[in-house]
Order: structure tokens, then sequence, then C-alpha cells
């Protein structure tokens, strides 16, 4: 493929189309030698049929990059044409890209406000099909009434919010006072209970008695005995123990009235403290729920709020977008994209003209061409009919005339089969850069007329053997054809082929199709999916 394409495509003046990074192949040159009988000869650019499997690779632009391969291999084409084709297609481009960005910007002033009229219809509960009216003078405008409910709900919202701290506000003065009172009884309770046990625990002891008792099981100093057996001691601690039971009894006395008094006050504090606690958890409880209240038309007040702030943000965008459409605030960028449009219209309106100009420079080219052409129509057809060859705005056209101006599809197919002929036969003559092979599926079953068929393929035989017959013509042309020729042009078939057996095909047995690749089993072992 690499030597083919070196080699039967060198010379030419470009190896891409205009405006392409995707160079020509081989294979692109193949097709036009060699087109599909499936495209049915039906114009100068159309070489292959999807339904060929030839696996030709596609062009970007599939018209204009094939015309433009046919003038190359014809050299129809300069290095100044290549130079302003490229900057007409960019200065197009551009200019394609600048008048879709004008058609959106005029667009989008509409396209927003029809966007804002949704929006506000489904913000006021309106159907699609009501009509929208936004006047604010008018009060019976579903507009001006949905912004007045909201401006009164969030009024309404905000005062029962301020009711509600000032509720919360009283309510926990009053939950604080409870609680003072509740911890005074709670310090009151914990010091009188605190105090009735010292009063109930104190022993009236002297110091000099409890450093007697302290001593026991110790030996007296002066008597060298234990103090326990000490006579002195034994007699102290006698009397003392006589006093102590008296003033004990005096003492129990005394704290058992102190004891009954403060466990009376004990009692009563109690039940001050039993009385506040309900009502302290009572007053909790409103207060709790004071501020859940609360905080719930908090959230209804940011929910007012944010659909008023959202009425208000689409019907500024509306009015703006209206703006826009009767011309009161100007579109700037629409304003500069239109004026560069109509300057990038006229560089393209200039290199187009330049374009044509450096064109019509191919007439002697043209002519040349020309008359091969309209000799191989006469040829095939007769003196009434010509052949002419013109090119506009980079396209070719091979078309056939005749003096009654009588035409038909027989006509057109064969103009189309000579132009390839034609191209080829330039090449023979010097004009061009043709491979000199040509080969034409059954050229006939593309509505061509038997009689002018066999004409055609007369002219073709005669064409070769006034070029040197079949060992020293300059090119190589096969025709395939299901019809049999004249008897007289017997001799220039080649190859004669059939159907059965194999061994009469062409590769000598069935070509079958390359295997697809496995996707798994459709169906089980029954058959069913």
């Amino acid at each position: 493929m690499d030597h083919l394409r070196g080699t039967m495509m060198a010379g030419l003046q470009a190896s891409t189309p205009p405006n392409s990074a995707k160079p020509y192949e081989w294979k692109h040159l193949l097709a036009w030698l060699s087109r599909d009988q499936e495209a049915r000869f039906q114009s100068l650019y159309d070489w292959r049929s999807p339904r060929s499997g030839a696996d030709t690779p596609k062009f970007e632009k599939p018209k204009e990059h094939a015309l433009y391969l046919v003038r190359l291999m014809l050299d129809l084409v300069q290095d100044e044409e290549l130079r302003v084709a490229r900057s007409l297609g960019e200065a197009e481009s551009e200019l394609t890209q600048l008048e879709s960005r004008v058609t959106e910007l005029r667009q989008e002033p509409e396209n927003g406000r029809n966007e804002q009229e949704r929006v506000l219809k489904h913000l006021i509960g309106l159907s699609s099909a009501d009509a929208l009216n936004i006047d604010e003078s008018d009060l019976t405008s579903p507009v001006v009434i949905r912004r007045t409910e909201l401006k009164n709900a969030i009024s309404a919202i905000q005062n029962e919010i301020e009711e509600a701290d000032s509720l919360i506000a009283k309510k926990r003065v009053w939950l604080a006072s409870y609680d003072e009172k509740r911890q005074l009884f709670r310090d009151a309770l914990e010091t009188t209970a605190e105090a009735t046990e010292r009063e109930q625990g104190a022993e009236p002891e002297d110091d000099t008695i409890k450093k007697l008792r302290a001593l026991r099981g110790k030996d007296c100093t002066y008597g060298d005995i234990s103090i326990e057996q000490c006579s002195y001691v034994r007699e102290r601690l006698d009397n003392a123990d006589k006093i102590i039971n008296l003033q004990q009894k005096r003492e129990d006395r005394r704290v058992a009235a102190v004891t009954e008094g403060r466990l009376s006050i004990l009692e009563q504090q109690r039940k001050d403290h039993d009385q506040v606690m309900p009502l302290l958890e009572e007053l909790q409880k409103k207060l709790d729920k004071d501020i859940a209240d609360k905080r719930t038309k908090e959230e209804q007040l940011a929910q007012q709020r944010a659909q008023f702030q959202r009425l208000d943000y689409h019907l500024t965008q509306w009015r703006s977008a209206q703006d826009l459409m009767e011309g009161r605030t100007p579109n700037t960028e629409l304003e500069q994209k239109t004026a560069r449009a109509a300057e990038q219209q006229e560089i393209v309106e200039r290199q187009k003209q330049e374009l044509q100009r450096l064109q019509a420079s191919y007439g002697q080219r043209l002519q040349a061409i020309g008359n091969i052409y309209d000799g191989l129509i006469k040829s095939a057809l007769s003196d009434t009919y010509s052949g002419t060859l013109r090119m506009s705005k980079s396209e070719l056209q091979f078309q056939i005339e005749e003096a009654t101006g009588l035409t038909g599809e027989a006509v057109e197919t064969l103009a189309l089969v000579l132009a390839d002929v034609a191209a080829m036969m330039c090449s023979c003559q010097g004009i061009g850069h043709h491979p000199r092979f040509l080969l034409h599926d059954s050229p006939r079953e593309a509505d061509l007329d038997r009689h002018i068929y066999n004409r055609y393929l007369q002219a073709m035989m005669t064409l070769s053997t006034e070029h040197g017959g079949a060992e020293a013509a300059p090119f190589q042309y096969i025709i395939t054809t299901t019809s049999r020729p004249p008897e007289n042009l017997q001799q220039a078939i080649c190859l004669q082929l059939e159907a059965h057996p194999q061994t009469n095909m062409l590769f000598g047995c069935a070509l079958k199709n390359p295997e697809l690749p496995s996707t798994g089993d459709l169906f089980d072992a029954r058959g069913a999916v």
C-alpha cells in the first residue's frame, strides 16, 4: 500500500484535501479507478456504495474532497489556489461560527423570556396555557397578587416570631426564679440534715477525760502500773462517768428537742421543694415547646422569603430579556458579532472571487481535457453529440450535449463513464497524473441502452487499437459485463467467469466473509432465547 501510494500519487500539488488534516490514501484513488457497480454511476464523485464492503476510507466532505482528488489527478490545482482555498475554508468556518452565534444571540432574549415566563407561571400556580400578566400597576395581575400574599405572609410570621421571643423571655425569667427557689430549698435541706446529724453524734466529754481514756492500755509513769489499774485514774473516771451520765441525759433531752424541731423544719422544706419541682418541670416543657414553635416559624419565614426572592429574581430576568427584545437595553455582543459577521462575509466573498479568478486561469488546460472528452463522446455516439467540461466553484462538470437537445439516463451514464476514460487518456497525452488504469464494473447495468452500450464498447476497442493494441497501449482498461459484446469484439474478452462450478470463479472458489467476533450463545440447548 505504501509503495502504491508513493508511486501512483507522486507529483500531486497537494497530499491532503483543503482544510483537512487527513491525507489522501491510495484506497481513495483506487475507489475512483474502480467504481462499484452498486454506486450506479450516479455522479463523478460517488465511487463506493456502503453495500460494497470495500472498506474505503471515508472523506470528511465526500463531494468536495473527492472532486478535489480528481482535479489533482488532472493537474487542475495551483499553489496559489491552495493557499486561497485554505484561507477561504478558514474564513468560511469563522463566518459559520459567527452566524451561528448571531442566531443564538438573537434567539437568547426570546428564549430567556419564554423560560422566565414558564418559571413564573409555575411559581404563581398558572398552567402553561394561561396568559401571564406582569403589569405591576394592575392589582388583578397574578404576579402582583402573589407578591402581596408573600409579603403579608412574611410580615405575619415576623410578628408571630416577635411575640414568641417575648413569651420565651418571660418564661425564662420565671424559670430562673423557680430554679433559684429550688436551689434555696435544696441548700436548706442539706444544711438542716447536716446540723441534725452533728447534734445527734455529739459527746459531752471534756479534754481531760478524753486524754485519760486515750491512755488506756498504757502504764502509769508514777505508780509503775497499768493506767487502768491506777486508783487515782479509776476514781477520776468513775466520778467523770457519773457526771457524764447526768450531763448526757440532759443533753439527750436537749438534742431530742432540737432534732424534733429541725426534723419538722426539714419535712416542711421537703414539701416546699416537692411543690416547686413539678412547676419547674412544667415550665421547662412549655419553654421548650415555645422554642420549637419559634424554630418552625423561622423555617416558614425562610421559605416564604426564598419564594419571594425567587419570584423577584425571575421577574427581573424577564424584564431584562424583554428590554433586550424591545431594544431598550443594547445587546452589545449581538451588535459586535453582527458587524464582525458582515466583515467576515466580505472577506469570504473576496476570497471566492479570487478563487474563481485563479480557477479561470485553467482555461487552456480545461480546453485540452474537454477536447479529449469531446472526441470520446463523438466516437461513442455520433458527431451530433459533443462533450463539454466546465469548472464552477471547484466542481468539475462533464456533460454530453446533443444538437436537438435530447438527453436521457443512458446518455448521463455514458457521460460519467467516458469522463473517467478521458482522465485516463489525458495522462497518456501528458496531462495530469492519472495512473492509466481503469476498471468499470458492469456499466450497462446502470441504465445504459444496449445500442449505446455496443457503440461504447466498439469505441473503446478502437481507442485501444489506435494506441498500440493489447500489447502496446499505454493504459489498461478493464470492463466487466454480463451482456455479451458484439461478435466483432469477442476476441477482446480476456476472461470469462461463471458462478458454477467454483473452478470457473475469479479466485477458483467462493470467498467467505470474515468471521464476526464471538458474542456468546444467544440460544440455549433447546433453541430458546
